[in-house]
């Protein structure tokens, strides 16, 4: 008996993975931050980059488990 395949790419994949990447980007940029402090960046601007990595790992989370 021949199984029908199963797309590997899906739509809530490729969703996945554009969390995981503003969830880094948002992490480095909070990195960047702290780093460029005394330039004019404000450390708020990392607090609030990381809290919007924080809650993309948290809704991340959720969809894993979710089907």
């Amino acid at each position: 008996m021949i199984r029908p395949r199963r797309d590997p790419f899906t739509l809530l994949g490729f969703h996945r993975v554009l969390i995981v990447t503003a969830a880094l980007a948002a992490f480095g940029y909070g990195v960047r931050a702290i780093v460029r402090a005394g330039e004019g960046s404000s450390a708020w601007e990392a607090v609030v980059a990381w809290g919007l990595a924080g809650a993309l790992v948290v809704y991340f989370w959720n969809i894993r488990h979710r089907r």
